[in-house]
């Protein structure tokens, strides 16, 4: 015991001062990582992951006031029926899922109006006009009053995915199409979708037009001229917002062609999240909207890019 007493000490001693070396080595990398995430935030360097997150909490927040409680008039809030009702005792991320399920059906019902071109399920219908926004020669306006929380319009165009925006056979043709492009918009999951063009999908492996497997975009809907909304200016607010949707696999083949949006780059049933047909973006109205008032909509332009905002930009 005599001879192995000291040997154990030095043991233990040595095993303490490692780990007292380990953690000083934690807490070191720690406070490094944290001086250079601030000073991108301070420099603007790059659009870190913190306003991400903050954005999509923004966006989920007003959407799901938006659908689960109708503006009163004068400030207060009313649910909308039995079903909201119970939404409101939930909370956030329950409620969520019941939005994103909401704006989906909503959606869908569009496109089963436009195969029968009536409005009359939906009970409202947009038109393109005249705008007195400066900068703008034409804007979406409503036909009839909405009450808030309904699916105003889709945004139709090429959807890019980030599959074929990172991969090398696909992306440099992707960014270099995207660069001339002036109706581009941008979901928070990064999919990328482009107005200014519907072609037929293209396959990956010669990147030649091959529309066979495509049955999405193949009829016009009068609800998808999302892409003509224009960015509020001179002190008036955004009345409605955009907020992602995917389109589900269980639309028959009929209903399928008045969704508008197209695949650019072909995609393979196997690569598609399951029950998804194709992802768009739904436009949500955030307030009571009167027939022939002008939909607005905030875009969001990027925070890390300020130096290169349009004039006329005004950021909420």
């Amino acid at each position: 015991r005599l001879c192995l007493k000291p040997l154990f000490h030095l043991t233990y001693t040595s095993r303490l001062r490692h780990k007292r070396s380990r953690t000083r080595a934690r807490i070191v990398n720690a406070i490094a990582t944290m001086a250079r995430l601030l000073r991108k935030i301070v420099s603007g360097a790059s659009y870190v992951r913190m306003p991400e997150r903050e954005f999509q909490w923004q966006l989920d927040t007003q959407t799901v006031a938006a659908v689960c409680h109708a503006g009163n008039g004068d400030g207060s809030h009313v649910d909308i029926d039995d079903r909201l009702r119970q939404v409101a005792s939930w909370d956030h991320k329950k409620r969520l899922s019941f939005v994103k399920e909401e704006l989906v059906k909503q959606s869908v019902e569009l496109c089963k109006a436009s195969l029968v071109q009536s409005s009359e399920n939906v009970g409202f219908s947009v038109r393109e006009g005249m705008s007195d926004i400066p900068r703008t020669t034409s804007g979406v306006f409503s036909c009839d009053s909405v009450r808030p929380g309904r699916v105003m319009a889709l945004y139709p165009g090429a959807v890019f995915t980030n599959r074929c925006l990172s991969a090398k056979k696909t992306a440099e043709q992707a960014k270099e199409h995207l660069k001339t492009s002036e109706y581009v918009h941008m979901r928070p999951d990064r999919v990328v979708i482009d107005a200014g063009v519907r072609l037929p999908p293209l396959e990956e492996e010669d990147l030649t037009p091959d529309s066979a497997e495509q049955t999405t975009g193949r009829q016009d809907n009068p609800w998808a001229i999302a892409h003509k909304i224009n960015h509020p200016v001179n002190r008036r607010v955004p009345n409605v917002i955009a907020f992602p949707v995917n389109f589900p696999s269980t639309m028959d083949a009929l209903l399928q062609r008045t969704v508008p949006n197209v695949y650019f780059f072909h995609v393979a049933p196997s690569r598609k999240p399951k029950g998804q047909l194709i992802p768009s973006v739904a436009f949500v109205s955030l307030q009571a909207i009167s027939k022939d008032e002008e939909l607005l909509v905030d875009f969001r332009l990027n925070p890390a890019h300020k130096s290169s905002w349009p004039s006329w930009y005004e950021a909420f």
